[in-house]
């Protein structure tokens, strides 16, 4: 076996290494309003690496994210740089970076058809996404995150929002991408299905996907992030291991048993 494949145990096959990093380099965003420009993102770096989780917090408003929206080019960034395997990211390009990186919004909305339907069009539009995606990895996905399968069944609007995040984030899983954006994933969730999903994030990094989420949660950022960057007014304020930048959560993490 070449020395950089990797085995997944999952799906029982070897797969040859893909180049791996999305980088967001000096981003800044700033806006015209009626009182002049606002800046919403200045010069913040981030990389996304396989098997590495990567934490955004902050206060509300302080660009968490915006700082995913325009890593992913959702939103215009007013400077820097984003690189993707290496190349700078161009117009052309945009459609490939989200098929590897697809994003779960904080408020994903309740689309009218079940999210069995909503697969099926997203395997059509990802034809790129390996053999083992599909049905069976998107129940095991939704088993783990403490979902059952009528859910992929049930229409949009007969969800909470925890569940319809959960189910997006499972049907973004099992296309197998090479990374996760998540926004707010814990939010309306209890402390024990917040767990939860802290430990599937870990399981997703073990089989080498990054992830990179903004969260208010320091608890589920304490059991499951590698590097944590902290935003105050769109500036990066500090980054660092969790345990250098909140340490009394990952004290609490540890007693519950969370890592």
């Amino acid at each position: 076996m070449d020395p950089g494949s990797k085995f997944t145990a999952q799906e029982g096959k070897i797969i040859e290494p893909e180049a791996t990093t999305l980088e967001g380099l000096a981003l800044t965003r700033a806006i015209k309003t009626d009182h002049g420009v606002q800046v919403l993102l200045r010069d913040v770096t981030v990389t996304l690496e396989p098997g590495r989780i990567v934490g955004v917090t902050g206060p509300s408003g302080s660009g968490k994210s915006t700082l995913l929206r325009v890593l992913l080019g959702l939103d215009l960034r007013s400077a820097g740089e984003i690189r993707f395997d290496g190349a700078t990211v161009g117009d052309a390009d945009w459609p490939t970076v989200r098929r590897a990186a697809p994003m779960v919004r904080q408020d994903p909305g309740a689309p009218p058809t079940s999210a069995m339907d909503l697969l099926s069009d997203a395997m059509a539009w990802n034809a790129s996404a390996p053999t083992g995606a599909g049905a069976d990895a998107f129940r095991r996905h939704l088993h783990d995150l403490g979902l059952d399968a009528a859910h992929a069944d049930r229409p949009g609007p007969e969800l909470s929002g925890g569940e319809s995040r959960r189910l997006r984030t499972a049907l973004a899983a099992a296309l197998s991408p090479r990374f996760l954006v998540l926004d707010e994933p814990s939010a309306g969730l209890d402390a024990a299905t917040s767990r939860r999903l802290a430990s599937w994030l870990r399981v997703r990094a073990d089989d080498g996907v990054g992830v990179l989420l903004a969260s208010h949660d320091e608890a589920l950022l304490a059991r499951c992030a590698h590097h944590l960057i902290v935003l105050y007014d769109g500036v990066m304020h500090a980054e660092g291991a969790p345990a250098e930048i909140i340490p009394g959560a990952v004290a609490a993490a540890r007693e519950e048993g969370g890592e």
